[in-house]
């Protein structure tokens, strides 16, 4: 069976009319989008489909893991994903910030979530699909919210020194060819943390960069190296890059018989193998 996850979201009962619409369903798209950060799975090969929604109360989502890639199995990946979404809730419950949802885009949207569980929403639940004995439900409640939103808002290891501008590369996938500031520019999206930014073209290097990307680098989601002055805000992150250099990532075709190896399983069959993955009983 693929892997699942289940959403349910009950009213508080302060609350004579219930939830409100956006409340429910921004609360249910803010966890799938945290649920999708973090390190078990960099190159975002699981997407979650919608397998069934229930309108009475609880509010509940179930979505089943399904590869973004035509015929890959993404079962470990999503149970792998799973298992670290729980343990982030589980931090941000005890007042700890993950430090995959540390960056300040992901610290609002887990801001929001909690808040709505202090303000309409009275209990959030995170499940795995029934059978799924080896792992409790998370639970968020209004006296959990207010320890993490207290953790989100007021974390000291947050407030960090400005740092400066300095020259160097980054590596992403180009999203948009367009203006900043009027000024002609593109949108990257980092390959590590996934933030997006926009790489301004000073004119003195225009042509050299136009000549090296165009649309259809959009349009096939090509990797690229931005070189140039790369601009942090208070927090450590990309503002934006200054660029003097970008250059497209060439994939190289890597012979099959390159990448085997007889040994890697260490004598298990495929299937012994992929069962004790899963089980967690590899060393």
């Amino acid at each position: 069976m693929a892997e699942r996850l289940v959403v349910r979201v009950n009213a508080s009962p302060s609350h004579a009319n219930g939830i409100t619409v956006e409340d429910a369903f921004n609360q249910v798209l803010d966890l799938f989008e945290l649920a999708k950060e973090g390190e078990a799975d960099p190159d975002r090969l699981v997407a979650w489909r919608l397998v069934s929604a229930t309108m009475q109360s609880p509010f509940t989502i179930v979505a089943e893991a399904v590869s973004v890639v035509p015929l890959m199995n993404v079962d470990s990946i999503a149970r792998a994903q799973k298992v670290e979404f729980v343990r982030n809730l589980e931090q941000l419950n005890h007042g700890v910030v993950p430090r995959a949802w540390s960056r300040s885009t992901l610290r609002r949207r887990a801001t929001f979530v909690y808040a709505r569980n202090m303000n309409g929403i009275g209990r959030t639940d995170v499940s795995f699909q029934p059978g799924e004995t080896d792992f409790a439900e998370v639970v968020v409640t209004p006296d959990t919210a207010a320890v993490a939103v207290h953790a989100l808002t007021d974390d000291p290891a947050h407030r960090q020194e400005e740092i400066k501008d300095q020259i160097g590369s980054v590596e992403g996938v180009m999203q948009q060819v367009g203006t900043h500031y009027n000024k002609p520019a593109i949108l990257v999206r980092e390959r590590k943390t996934g933030a997006e930014f926009w790489c301004v073209v000073t004119e003195e290097f225009r042509a050299r960069i136009a000549a090296e990307a165009n649309f259809d680098d959009v349009w096939s989601g090509r990797r690229v190296v931005v070189h140039g002055l790369i601009s942090y805000n208070d927090v450590g992150e990309i503002a934006r890059v200054t660029a003097t250099e970008v250059h497209r990532v060439i994939p190289t075709d890597v012979p099959l018989e390159k990448l085997r190896d007889p040994e890697f399983t260490g004598g298990l069959s495929v299937t012994d193998y992929l069962e004790k993955l899963r089980e967690g009983d590899l060393g």
